[in-house]
């Protein structure tokens, strides 16, 4: 160690210069590193080792000089250095984020190595460390006297520095468990430093790179992804209680002092902040190591490539990083290709991802290729039994539904489901998806069974530790959203789950999280929370536009919800979005091919836009929806909503967004032949004529009204009688078993059973008679709509089938 003097040294500058005085790395890597040596006979001390024998005792450098700050004996040990070598310090152009646990070797060799990365010069990249930059007799003098510094001197020190230098270096060691992202103080710093502007990088000593390097070419990311998520303010730690508690009051003074732990969106936005910046850190790492290979020349393993793609795609708020994805995945293949991997189970696996990729991006047709290829990669690696496969057939699954075809969807999913519990593989991320979107599945076929899948997917979630992903996330949206259609309580906390975990994942700029906003303004419509229902949806369609979607479908039915609720609440500008979105489909409706899926929806969509602009959005109070029997004729009350009668004779009745089941369904209006019908805009498909029965001779007229929601139900394979509803905006689309299927992501609206035309049983009242032969027996799922002779029935935007029956008698 250093010899010092055996008078004290008077103090060299002043005392705000003492306070941002920094240590230049160079001096760190030779001199220091070797006191440390000599003291230790090693550098993998730590700092609090460090600090008892070199810092704060009588042979620290410090011990005779006096300290700037205060004009006592016993000073910092940069001002030790500032005072008795001059030339290795000067006023700090970084600060650094890190904790005491480390050790002094793995210190220097990150801030060495990141020099060098930067091509910055240690002797003038001058660190301001809280080790050797406070002054550790006085902090120790403190705790001896059982008077901890005061958390106010820390934070004001500690502001002033990180302002001074408008830079901060985060140290992440070791590799697979940084220690600091543990710890409260290296948490906040982190914050504070993204949340003022000021310049952040993260750095690691050169062996923790090298592994680093190592998982991109083999494990990947995931594991340190994940452990990512587990940043968590009110869970760090710290060294003194009352800095923790501090902190936490700071950053949200509302958190009560006996539960700290308590949830707080103050604490989960600085968990998010630090998160995805520290995933953009390794996303920008991974990406520069690819490029500087390729620069070189030097060959790059296929697993690298798929690796770094995958790192990119988790970067979905970052539209030019998202945008090197496919390429990332197509360099992977064309480097299988040249070392003849091909028939390799990673290779088919590499196949499934891209394909995935494009499907997502509708290349559909090349998508569907990769699939086939993958098929016969799968096969010829013998790898049909495992969790890769496993995943390839969910991919699948997903590619089928995205074309409409439900039934070849769901098994795909059980075939998936059938590898993994084979190869014992149910505790894993793959099987709780699986499981998830098996659930999606059985909506509309088997309601009863989905959530035994979703409380199965949410276990093997759990099990696996998987809870800190977006797949946990969107299932208990799903759950969610399944509790609200089913009409039961208990979906209010589910989506709010939700909603915390995209914001704690980073998410919170995302196309699924305006898809969980959408849901939970649309939750809060059916428990008539209208104000809660508007603030959710407009945030919905505010940050669609924001990420770029305002061209897309689904933005479209956003606006056709918020619109809704404006109209409700009265808000005058519901217009303006009523117009937006038509406006939209229409443009939509120019790109899409005729005689598809999304052609039909974007059409259903238009009609019943327009139906509501045509009515000037008189809906009355029409969003309190009623769970049984119809309304009044033309009611105009909370639960049935403002009728609208049209035409002469039996004219139809709209009524929107108002009772399940009823709602002004009589509508009745008498004058000229054969009876009408009414619809309840957006509401129940049960009845009003919606069977359409027709019998032999004496044809049965279809004007009919009923009284409960499952009437005129279906009974479906496991004996449960399920009602039709429709809303304001989702599409049934029908495949060749009668499956109808609501597409996810288009918005609240059609929920269909699986029907058998020939079996289905119906119940309510008819209204009248028609003569003439009938052919009956058939069922459509378009309604029959007899205008009866000289009546003429409201404009029937819906291209109801023409009525079979004769001609009806009023």
């Amino acid at each position: 160690m250093t010899d010092v003097p055996s008078d004290p040294i008077s103090r060299v500058c002043s005392v705000e210069e003492s306070s941002v005085l920094g240590i230049s790395v160079h001096y760190l890597s030779t001199v220091f590193l070797k006191e440390v040596e000599e003291e230790f006979g090693h550098s993998d001390c730590n700092y609090y080792e460090v600090n008892e024998r070199m810092l704060a005792s009588k042979k620290a450098k410090g011990a005779e000089v006096i300290c700037p700050r205060d004009g006592a004996q016993g000073c910092s040990y940069v001002d030790a250095v500032h005072a008795l070598e001059s030339g290795n310090t000067d006023a700090a152009s970084v600060m650094l984020s890190w904790s005491w646990q480390y050790s002094v070797r793995t210190v220097v060799r990150a801030l060495v190595r990141w020099c060098t990365m930067e091509k910055r010069d240690p002797k003038k990249v001058f660190v301001w460390q809280c080790a050797l930059c406070n002054n550790q007799f006085r902090v120790e003098a403190s705790k001896a006297s059982g008077e901890w510094e005061s958390f106010e001197t820390f934070k004001a020190l500690f502001e002033k520095r990180m302002d001074h230098t408008s830079h901060v270096l985060s140290l992440m060691a070791p590799w697979g468990e940084p220690i600091n992202i543990t710890r409260i103080w290296c948490v906040f710093e982190k914050y504070v430093a993204l949340a003022k502007g000021h310049k952040f990088d993260v750095i690691m000593p050169e062996e923790e790179d090298a592994k680093f390097q190592e998982a991109l070419e083999t494990t990947g990311m995931q594991p340190i992804w994940d452990l990512f998520f587990k940043v968590d303010i009110q869970k760090a730690q710290a060294t003194a209680e009352t800095d923790r508690r501090n902190i936490l009051h700071l950053v949200d003074p509302d958190l009560p002092e006996d539960n700290l732990e308590l949830y707080s969106n103050s604490c989960a936005r600085i968990n998010a902040s630090v998160v995805y910046r520290l995933q953009q850190w390794f996303v920008k790492q991974a990406l520069e190591s690819i490029q500087q290979r390729e620069e070189a020349g030097d060959p790059i393993p296929m697993k690298a490539y798929v690796n770094v793609a995958w790192l990119l795609s988790q970067q979905r708020n970052d539209e030019k990083t998202w945008g090197l994805v496919q390429p990332m995945y197509e360099k992977g293949v064309q480097a299988g290709r040249a070392t003849n991997q091909e028939n390799t189970k990673e290779f088919a696996d590499l196949l499934c991802k891209l394909a995935s990729f494009k499907q997502k991006n509708k290349i559909l047709t090349e998508a569907a290729e990769l699939m086939t290829e993958a098929e016969m990669r799968f096969e010829k690696a013998d790898a049909r039994n495992t969790e890769e496969y496993a995943d390839f057939l969910k991919c699948r699954a997903l590619h089928l539904r995205f074309l409409g075809h439900y039934d070849e969807m769901t098994k795909q999913l059980h075939k998936a489901q059938e590898v993994l519990e084979k190869a014992g593989l149910q505790e894993t991320r793959t099987y709780a998806g699986v499981l998830r979107y098996l659930g999606q599945c059985y909506r509309h076929t088997a309601p009863g069974k989905v959530m035994e899948y979703y409380e199965n997917s949410k276990y093997y979630f759990e099990e696996t530790k998987s809870t800190f992903s977006q797949g946990y996330a969107s299932l208990l949206s799903d759950m969610a959203l399944h509790i609200y259609r089913r009409h039961r309580e208990g979906g209010t906390e589910l989506f709010e789950q939700a909603r915390r975990m995209f914001v704690a994942l980073g998410l919170t700029q995302s196309a699924e999280y305006a898809s969980i906003l959408d849901k939970f303004g649309k939750h809060y419509r059916y428990h008539h929370m209208l104000p809660e229902a508007y603030e959710k949806m407009k945030e919905a369609s505010d940050l669609q536009v924001e990420l770029r979607m305002g061209k897309t479908r689904n933005h479209a039915h956003v606006l056709a919800d918020l619109a809704n609720v404006e109209a409700a609440l009265k808000k005058p500008e519901w217009e303006v979005t009523i117009a937006l979105c038509l406006d939209l489909v229409d443009r939509l409706l120019e790109e899409e091919e005729k005689d598809t899926a999304e052609h039909d929806t974007l059409r259903r969509l238009k009609e019943k836009a327009e139906s509501m602009l045509a009515n000037k959005g008189d809906h009355g109070k029409g969003m309190r929806r009623s769970r049984n029997g119809p309304g009044n004729q033309g009611d105009n009350d909370q639960t049935s909503g403002k009728s609208t009668p049209r035409g002469k004779g039996k004219g139809r009745t709209w009524s929107w967004g108002t009772s399940r089941t009823g709602s002004g369904l009589d509508g009745d209006e008498e004058g000229g032949k054969g009876k009408g019908r009414t619809w309840s805009w957006g509401t129940s498909r049960t009845g009003s004529g919606l069977d359409g029965d027709e019998e032999g001779g004496q044809g049965k007229g279809i004007g009919r009204q009923d009284t409960a929601t499952s009437s005129a139900s279906n009974h479906t394979d496991d004996g449960e009688d399920q009602a039709i509803r429709s809303g304001f905006s989702k599409q049934a689309i029908r495949s060749d078993s009668g499956l109808e299927h609501i597409d996810e992501d288009a918005g609240d609206g059609w929920e269909v059973v699986k029907r058998k035309s020939s079996k289905v049983e119906r119940t309510g009242e008819s209204n009248g008679e028609g003569k003439g032969k009938g052919k009956g027996g058939k069922d459509r799922w378009t309604p029959a709509t007899p205008r009866g002779g000289e009546g003429k029935g409201g404009k029937d935007r819906w291209t109801p089938a023409t009525p079979r029956g004769g001609e009806g008698k009023g």
